[in-house]
């Protein structure tokens, strides 16, 4: 089986570099634009570089598909003028549906689509990322792409019509987690620590608590539990959080994404 990659930015690069393992740098083709960062991806993963969206056609398999959303109709059309035939396409664009995806490939015949939805945690082999395909899409084609997606973390399986939510919860998840940290820092830097202190103290809490659910086989509601004594500090600070209406803060927000995720599905 022979990968082939258009465009190898971030989330490009973490699933090729899970993939070189199962695969093989030899059976891994690349074609990225960017020509200094196709330089670059190639030298440094040792796989194999071509010119053009038709020369990666060629010479593999099983696509997947890694530009960004206003790129993808070109590629699309690229791909389409080709006429090639049995090709498995897995696609981790945002937005763009299967449906979309099989009426720009039209002259391509018995194409397997796949979408994914990974996140940036990729890049350290933790993402958790839903799949999603149409009913015709066949069991080699599913299991490829789960055998490829496993690489960079967990998969979950839902139907196509939860992958905006995916992308609210999951998707867009990582930037949520952040800011908070990032505000956590501002406020220790508030209580006049340093940048420097702040930022480990934040880090090696966070990180702290992340090790306790990944060993403990508990809810969070739970691990609140845990941390939270009654009429101590974490309670005094959770109880001004939720009269500040924290919860509802994030189900707008969340809400606010999902929103976007579809206007953006319903663009293409």
């Amino acid at each position: 089986m022979k990968l082939g990659f258009i465009g190898c930015g971030n989330m490009g690069e973490a699933i090729l570099k899970g993939c070189l393992k199962t695969f093989g740098n030899k059976n891994i083709y690349i074609f990225e634009k960017n020509t200094s960062l196709s330089s670059k991806i190639t030298k440094k993963y040792k796989v194999q570089s071509v010119k053009s969206t038709i020369d990666l056609i060629q010479h593999t398999n099983c696509i997947i598909l890694a530009v960004k959303p206003q790129d993808f109709s070109l590629v699309l059309k690229e791909i389409n003028t080709f006429r090639t035939s049995k090709k498995i396409i897995i696609s981790i664009a945002a937005g763009i549906t299967l449906s979309f995806i099989k009426s720009n490939l039209n002259q391509v015949k018995n194409c397997q689509i796949i979408r994914a939805m990974p996140n940036l945690a990729a890049k350290t082999k933790k993402s958790i990322t839903a799949i999603a395909f149409s009913k015709k899409t066949s069991k080699s084609a599913i299991n490829l792409a789960q055998i490829i997606l496993s690489t960079i973390g967990k998969i979950v399986i839902l139907p196509e019509n939860k992958m905006d939510a995916i992308t609210a919860i999951s998707g867009s998840g990582p930037g949520y987690i952040y800011y908070f940290l990032k505000t956590l820092e501002d406020a220790a830097c508030n209580l006049k620590f340093s940048k420097a202190q702040a930022h480990l103290l934040v880090k090696e809490t966070a990180l702290g608590a992340i090790s306790l659910i990944e060993t403990s086989n508990v809810s969070f509601e739970q691990l609140v539990n845990k941390v939270s004594s009654k009429k101590g500090t974490t309670e005094a600070a959770l109880s001004e959080l939720k009269n500040k209406g924290f919860n509802k803060i994030i189900y707008k927000a969340v809400n606010k994404a999902y929103k976007r995720a579809k206007q953006l599905s319903k663009t293409r």
